[in-house]
C-alpha cells in the first residue's frame, strides 16, 4: 500500500514539474510579449490603434469690447461652451447622417440654438439667403457642384439631400437638418483642420450627452469660445451694428489683413468702422489631436497667446438714448393712434381695415407661413385667396411675395379678407396674444376691430413700423454744442443686432424684405428736405451780405411770383403783412425768404449765381456739404464724384447727368432753396450739427461716437478732444438778429412753436419746419433747437417724415420738447454731464 502512494507521489511530481514548466514558459513568452508590445514597439503600435496628428491651432484673440460714456456694456463677450465638429475626423459615413439627425433633436430637444448658416431657408418653399450677392450665391453653388446655374432652391436642396444620402423616409424638414450640416463639412474639404461651430452657449444636458456618447459622436468636442452680447437692445442696434462671418466682400475689403473666409468680422455700425483695433491679435499653439475623435489629447507647444481687442467708451449716454427712442416711438405710436380715432380730415383720418391692409404689405405677416399653412387653419383662407386671383402664385421669391402681399392687401379693403381674420392670423403667427374668449369673438364678429386693433396698438404687440401708415419712421439726434460730441442718436424703426448676430441667415431676410427698411440707420443715413429749419441759414446770408438788415421789412404778399412758375405760397393764406427778420423767424414767413434770396441775385438784374452762390458760402460754412464727421458711415452720394451735396447749380449737374433729367438752375430753385425746399437735403445729425453752430456761436466742431479707447489692461491709448473744423464769423447783430428770431418761435404767442414749448421749464432756442417731397403724402415735418437759451448746452435735431398730419401737426417739436426735457431731467433726474472718475466705470 505504501508503495503504492511512493509511486503516486512521485508521478505527481513529476507532472506537476512538467506543468510548472510548461506555465513558466508561457508566462515568460507573454512577458515578452508585453515588453516588445509596450516597450519596444509601443508607440507605433499605438499609433496603429489610435492615429493622431500635430495640429497648429488658431487662438482667436477676444474681441474689443464697447460702452456707453458711463462705462455700461453695449457689446461685450461672455465665455461660454460651444460645440465643435473637426471635419478631419475620421468618420463612419455609412452612420454619419443618422448620428447628425440625433444630434440636431438633441438641439431641439434641450431648447440649444444651433448655428445654421446653409443658405437655403429653413422653411418652405424653400428660398436663397445670400444677402442680394450674386458673387456669393456664384461661389457657393460652384463649391457644393450644384450641376445648374438656374436650379432653384428647392432643386438644389434636392441634389444635395440625394449627394449626401439622406434617407427619403425622412421629411424636407428633417432631412434640412442633415444637409446643413454635411455642406458645412463639405464646404470645409480643403481646410480640414479648421473647426466647424455647431452650437454656442450650450447647456450642461447637452454637453453630458455629448461626453457620454463620444463613440457615436464622432469628431465633435467640446470647446470654449466667446459669444459676442449686446446688452442695451434695439436702442442701440444701429449705432454699435453687428458682427457676423467674413463673406467675399468682407474679405476684399479688408485683402492683405489676414482675415479669411469665416471669421468674424463687423458688418455694420461701430463694429464695423473700429473693426481694425477691435479684432486684437491671434495666437496660435500646437497640439496633438486625436484623428477619429477630433478630441484635443495633449499641447505640444503653448505658442503664443492670443491679445484681446481695445476698449471703446462713447459719448453717450445709454439710459438718455434709450429714453429718446422711447419717446420718438412713442410719439409715431400716439399719431398712429389718432389718426385712427381722432382725425376727421379725408387726407389724415385711417380706418380700421385700411391699416390692416397695409400691414399686410409690409411683410409683418408671414406669407410663406400662410402659404405652408394647414386646411384647418386660419391662415388657409389667405392662401386660398391669393391663388383666386393667382392660380401659379410663387412665393419662393421676394417678388413673388410681394405681389402676394398685393392681392392680400387688396383683397381686405374690399372686404374679401375679414379683419377679424387677419386679427386670427396673427394670433396663430404668434405676433398678438389673445385668449379663447378674444379668439371666439374674432371668430364671430362679436367685438370692434377697431378698438381691438388700438388696443393691440396700445399694448406694443402693433407697432407704427408693422402698419407703416404714415408717420411710420423718424430721427432725432442730440450733440453737445460745446465739443460736437453726440449725446443721442435715435432712429425709428430699428433691428435687432443681437439677432442678426446670432442667427443671420433666418433673421436677416425678414428685415430685408420690411418695407420700412428696419436697418437703415435714418439719423445719418437719410436725407430729407430740411423746409423751414433752414431759414436761419438764408437769414444770415441776408444779413451778411446787406440785402436785409435786422430792421429792415419786407412785405408778405402771400405768393411770390418774381421768381417766376411755379409760384412758391407763403403756408398762411392770410398776409403777414411788413415784417422783419426776427418777425419772419417767429412766423415762418416763405414769403419774406423768398424775396431775401431773390435779392442776393436774380436773372432779371443779371447776377442771379451771385445769388446761389451766397447762399452756399453760407450752406458750406455751416456744414452742410461735409459729412458730421463721425465714425460710422453716412448718406455722401456725390463724394465719388467730387460734386457738391447741398442746393447748387453743380449739384443739379450732378443729378442731371445721373439721373438724365434737367441740368439748369433757375432763380425759382434759388428761392426754393431759401426755404429748404429745391434740392436741398440733408440728414438730422447734419442738421443737428448746423443747430450746434447756431448755439455756441459759430464753432463748427467735428462730430464723434468715441470719447476713450483704452487696450485690454485698460491702458489709454486715445481721448476724444474738441476738432473746431471751421469758425463761421458773423458780425455780433447778425447773431443777435437770428437768436431773438429763433427764440420767439418758442416763446412768443403766435409763433410756430408757441404752443409746443408754452411752459416748458427751459428756455428754448429753435425752429419749425414742414417741406413737401410728395403732394400725395404729408409734408415732412422737423425741429432745430438749442438749449437752455442763455447758456446753450445741447443742440437737437428731429424729422418726422410725412408726419404733418392732423393729428399731430408738430410732431417733431413734441419730440424735440420731450428729449430736451429728458436730457435736463424735467420730472426726473437730469443726464449727468460727464462720466465719473475711471476707476468707478462699469468694467
Amino acid at each position: 500500500m505504501s508503495d503504492f502512494f511512493s509511486d503516486l507521489l512521485r508521478f505527481l511530481r513529476g507532472r506537476l514539474v512538467i506543468i510548472f514548466c510548461v506555465f513558466t514558459l508561457c508566462f515568460l513568452a507573454l512577458v515578452r510579449r508585453l515588453f516588445d508590445l509596450q516597450i519596444v514597439n509601443g508607440e507605433e503600435y499605438a499609433r496603429g490603434l489610435r492615429e493622431t496628428s500635430s495640429q497648429k491651432l488658431e487662438l482667436k484673440a477676444p474681441r474689443g469690447t464697447i460702452y456707453d460714456k458711463f462705462g455700461r456694456p453695449l457689446a461685450v463677450n461672455s465665455t461660454s461652451y460651444t460645440l465643435k465638429l473637426n471635419p478631419s475626423a475620421s468618420f463612419d459615413y455609412g452612420k454619419l447622417n443618422d448620428a447628425l439627425y440625433d444630434l440636431m433633436n438633441l438641439f431641439e430637444r434641450n431648447g440649444e440654438k444651433y448655428i445654421d448658416e446653409f443658405p437655403i431657408s429653413k422653411d418652405e418653399p424653400y428660398t436663397f439667403n445670400f444677402a442680394g450677392s450674386e458673387t456669393r450665391e456664384k461661389r457657393w453653388r460652384a463649391d457644393m457642384n450644384i450641376d445648374s446655374k438656374n436650379k432653384t432652391a428647392a432643386e438644389a436642396f434636392a441634389q444635395l439631400r440625394e449627394d449626401f444620402g439622406v434617407d427619403p423616409a425622412l421629411s424636407n424638414d428633417e432631412a434640412r437638418k442633415i444637409v446643413s450640416l454635411r455642406s458645412a463639412m463639405y464646404m470645409k474639404r480643403y481646410s480640414q483642420y479648421s473647426a466647424i461651430t455647431l452650437a454656442a452657449d450650450v447647456s450642461d444636458a447637452t454637453m453630458a450627452v455629448i461626453e457620454e456618447e463620444s463613440d457615436k459622436y464622432a469628431g465633435i468636442y467640446v470647446d470654449t469660445d466667446s459669444v459676442r452680447r449686446y446688452p442695451a437692445g434695439v436702442t442701440f442696434s444701429h449705432i454699435i451694428g453687428y458682427i457676423g462671418s467674413a463673406n467675399d466682400t468682407d474679405l476684399s475689403r479688408l485683402e492683405g489683413l489676414g482675415y479669411k473666409s469665416g471669421d468674424q468680422v463687423g458688418k455694420a455700425g461701430l463694429e464695423q468702422s473700429l473693426e481694425s483695433d477691435l479684432r486684437g491679435i491671434s495666437g496660435s499653439r500646437e497640439v496633438e489631436v486625436d484623428s477619429a475623435t477630433g478630441r484635443v489629447l495633449s499641447v505640444l507647444d503653448s505658442g503664443q497667446g492670443s491679445v484681446p481687442g481695445d476698449k471703446f467708451f462713447l459719448t453717450i449716454d445709454s439710459r438718455f438714448q434709450e429714453q429718446a427712442y422711447e419717446i420718438l416711438k412713442d410719439k409715431l405710436t400716439e399719431i398712429l393712434i389718432n389718426r385712427l380715432t381722432v382725425s376727421t380730415r379725408r387726407d389724415s383720418a385711417v380706418s380700421a381695415r385700411e391699416a390692416l391692409a397695409s400691414l399686410i404689405k409690409t411683410g409683418a405677416v408671414s406669407v410663406r407661413k400662410i402659404w405652408r399653412s394647414e386646411p384647418d387653419s386660419y391662415s388657409y383662407d389667405l392662401r386660398q385667396c391669393v391663388l383666386e386671383e393667382w392660380p401659379d402664385a410663387d412665393v419662393t421669391t421676394p417678388d413673388g411675395a410681394t405681389q402676394a402681399r398685393e392681392i392680400l392687401s387688396a383683397a381686405i379693403l374690399r372686404g374679401r379678407v375679414p379683419m377679424g381674420r387677419v386679427f386670427l392670423v396673427m394670433y396663430e403667427q404668434g405676433l398678438i396674444t389673445a385668449d379663447a374668449a378674444a379668439v371666439s369673438r374674432l371668430e364671430g364678429g362679436g367685438v370692434s376691430m377697431l378698438q381691438f386693433l388700438v388696443n393691440k396698438i396700445k399694448a406694443g404687440e402693433i407697432t407704427p413700423q408693422m402698419v407703416n401708415i404714415d408717420p411710420s419712421s423718424g430721427s432725432v439726434v442730440v450733440v453737445d454744442a460745446r465739443s460736437g460730441a453726440v449725446l443721442a442718436a435715435a432712429s425709428y424703426p430699428t433691428y435687432d443686432n443681437a439677432a442678426m448676430t446670432a442667427n443671420f441667415n433666418e433673421y436677416f431676410p425678414v428685415i430685408n424684405e420690411d418695407i420700412t427698411a428696419p436697418s437703415y440707420f435714418r439719423a445719418f443715413q437719410e436725407r430729407r428736405a430740411p423746409g423751414s429749419t433752414f431759414k436761419m441759414i438764408t437769414a444770415v446770408t441776408g444779413l451778411e451780405k446787406g440785402v436785409i438788415t435786422p430792421s429792415s421789412t419786407i412785405r408778405d404778399e402771400t405768393t411770390f411770383k418774381k421768381a417766376g412758375i411755379p409760384y412758391l405760397r407763403c403756408w398762411s393764406s392770410a398776409s403777414h403783412g411788413s415784417i422783419n427778420v426776427v418777425r419772419a423767424l417767429q412766423v415762418s414767413c416763405n414769403y419774406f425768404f423768398c424775396e431775401t434770396a431773390y435779392r442776393l441775385g436774380n436773372s432779371k438784374n443779371g447776377n442771379m449765381k451771385e445769388g446761389i452762390a451766397s447762399l452756399n458760402e453760407y450752406m458750406k460754412a455751416f456744414g452742410l456739404n461735409e459729412r458730421t464727421g463721425v465714425e460710422i458711415g453716412e448718406a455722401y452720394d456725390t463724394r465719388e464724384s467730387g460734386a457738391e451735396q447741398i442746393s447748387s447749380p453743380e449739384y443739379r449737374k450732378y443729378l442731371g447727368k445721373l439721373y438724365g433729367t434737367n441740368e439748369d438752375w433757375y432763380d425759382g430753385d434759388t428761392v426754393a432753396t431759401a426755404i429748404g425746399q429745391a434740392i436741398n437735403n440733408y440728414t438730422a445729425a447734419s442738421m443737428a450739427k448746423v443747430a450746434s453752430i447756431l448755439a455756441n456761436g459759430g464753432t463748427r466742431y467735428k462730430m464723434h461716437l468715441t470719447s476713450r479707447q483704452e487696450s485690454w489692461d485698460e491702458t489709454l491709448k486715445k481721448e476724444a478732444a474738441p476738432v473746431i473744423e471751421e469758425t463761421v464769423s458773423l458780425k455780433q447783430s447778425t447773431w443777435s438778429t437770428v437768436y431773438s428770431g429763433m427764440y420767439n418761435v418758442t416763446h412768443a404767442p403766435g409763433a410756430t412753436g408757441y404752443n409746443t414749448f408754452k411752459g416748458f421749464p427751459v428756455s428754448v432756442g429753435g425752429k419749425t419746419g414742414t417741406a413737401q417731397e410728395n403732394k400725395s403724402r404729408h409734408d415732412h415735418t422737423s425741429f432745430l433747437g438749442f438749449a437752455p437759451f442763455d447758456d446753450p448746452r445741447i443742440a437737437v435735431y428731429t424729422v418726422i417724415p410725412f408726419g404733418d398730419t392732423q393729428a399731430t401737426p408738430t410732431a417733431a417739436g413734441h419730440v424735440a420738447r420731450d428729449v430736451i426735457g429728458a436730457y435736463m431731467g424735467i420730472g426726473s433726474k437730469p443726464a449727468p454731464e460727464s462720466p465719473p472718475k475711471a476707476n468707478s466705470l462699469v468694467k
